[in-house]
């Protein structure tokens, strides 16, 4: 019968002398939820029409408030050039590192990028100021390289460049940011980008134009639109979304019946797990509670919060090696820095707060096992037991989960599982971590406070009890 073959578009027939049915007319034309449109990351299914459509909105500009960065996927090498509109509403060292790449080699740099000399915008190549342009000035302007002739171009002024030395760095060219090797070296600027177009050679390999997605990926709906590869790239820094001009009216998330929806923005919730369920065209939470995240020594994730004096936390964690390993937080020197942070010494002995005091009476972790803490000023209890701990500290460093910031860089990431993580400041929780699975699948940490999703900020990717 014709309700066994599935699809609207098909019917059951019965070829002449044939006793067994089959199902015929398919259209070709037609998607289903769910369906992929292709390779153009834009053009999506319309679970209404049933048809492949583009859902991108195009908008002036995106704009970032010092955590946001994309990451072009391209590879630093000294063929790179770019033609890039931005625009600051205020100026200074930090907001004038929004492109490039700066690699530390021992004491020198292999620099491909933009940053400020005083109070004057320049761009680096190698160890080269290859431009400086005057005073730098708020407002709106255009910026480009051409790697062939050598040659800037600024606000329509073409500027002859001393000739830079090699610079294949081997790192990803970001912009909205500056990437490094080292931690402390990478920068996140506020600044507005109109769009940004990167060259290898003569060769157009980004074409990127700011965009509303037609999807909510972690919360990330503000993306750039790659017009070469037909791809979104989002954030991949933290804190909030991208921003956008006004208010933007969004005809195709609005035409829904009540109390339905198509699309993860219909469903108005800042809830970062909150999707659109295909199914029944409800907001559903998309998101697996599992047991516990693991990391392998290459993932943490950024808490977004400073070391603070005043800090508690709290938290159930296995390390698979007990040897310099961190559970969480920041310090600020290796000798004798001082921060919020929960960890061991080479020789497994947990140490708190304080890099060179461990905790009293001394305590040796044993590998594959079970510890739940809790930490605040200068006492910490293990497993039950009272210790006392080095004060807790400030300082300027964002704290890290399964890793420390160490005066700016990361320092001893774990191999080991984290069940969850609470954090407090003067008695009230600001951070409450459950690990989960997120809407596409991949292992976070999810916090109850903020509805935020917390993901991998390092390299590889986070397991669970589900990969078991």
């Amino acid at each position: 019968e014709d309700i066994d073959c599935k699809t609207e578009c098909a019917t059951c027939q019965i070829p002449e002398g044939d006793f067994k049915g089959i199902c015929a007319g398919e259209c070709d034309a037609l998607c289903q939820e769910g369906d992929t449109c292709g390779d153009n990351e834009c053009v999506v299914c319309d679970p209404e029409t049933k048809t492949c459509q583009n859902r991108c909105i195009e908008v002036e500009y995106l704009e970032s408030t010092g955590t946001q960065y994309i990451d072009t996927g391209i590879n630093t090498t000294s063929n790179i050039g770019f033609d890039v509109a931005f625009k600051w509403d205020t100026f200074n060292t930090v907001n004038s590192r929004f492109l490039g790449v700066i690699k530390q080699v021992g004491s020198t740099y292999l620099r491909h990028h933009s940053t400020d000399s005083g109070t004057s915008f320049s761009y680096h190549a190698s160890d080269t100021i290859t431009l400086i342009q005057g005073p730098a000035t708020t407002g709106f302007h255009s910026f480009s390289y051409n790697s062939i002739t050598k040659k800037f171009n600024f606000d329509g002024t073409e500027i002859t460049a001393q000739a830079p030395t090699t610079f294949d760095i081997g790192l990803d060219f970001w912009f909205f940011g500056r990437n490094s090797n080292t931690e402390s070296l990478k920068n996140y600027a506020s600044v507005k980008i109109y769009y940004c177009k990167i060259y290898d050679g003569n060769t157009l390999v980004r074409d990127f134009i700011p965009v509303i997605a037609p999807f909510k990926p972690k919360g990330k709906q503000n993306c750039m639109f790659d017009r070469v590869t037909k791809k979104l790239f989002c954030n991949k820094g933290s804190g909030a979304d991208f921003k956008i001009p006004g208010d933007i009216t969004i005809p195709w998330a609005r035409d829904n019946e009540e109390g339905s929806c198509k699309y993860d923005i219909d469903c108005a919730s800042e809830d970062e797990c909150t999707i659109c369920d295909p199914s029944t065209k409800t907001c559903q939470n998309g998101c697996t509670e599992v047991e516990y995240l693991e990391s392998t020594g290459t993932q943490y994730i950024d808490l977004g919060i400073t070391s603070k004096s005043s800090m508690r936390a709290k938290s159930k964690f296995n390390l698979a090696n007990v040897s310099a390993q961190a559970v969480f937080g920041s310090a600020t020197v290796s000798a004798t820095g001082v921060g919020v942070f929960f960890g061991t010494a080479a020789t497994g002995a947990v140490y708190c707060n304080k890099t060179d005091t461990p905790i009293s009476p001394s305590l040796t972790l044993v590998a594959n096992t079970n510890y739940e803490f809790d930490m605040s000023l200068t006492t910490v209890s293990i497993n039950g037991v009272n210790y006392t701990a080095s004060t807790t500290s400030d300082n300027n460093y964002n704290m890290l989960l399964f890793a420390r910031i160490l005066a700016g860089n990361v320092d001893r990431r774990i191999s080991g599982k984290i069940y969850y993580f609470k954090l407090y400041d003067n008695g009230v929780l600001v951070r409450d971590f459950i690990p989960v699975l997120a809407p596409d699948g991949e292992a976070c940490m999810y916090d109850k406070v903020t509805k935020k999703l917390f993901c991998n900020a390092g390299t590889g990717t986070f397991k669970t009890n589900k990969d078991s």
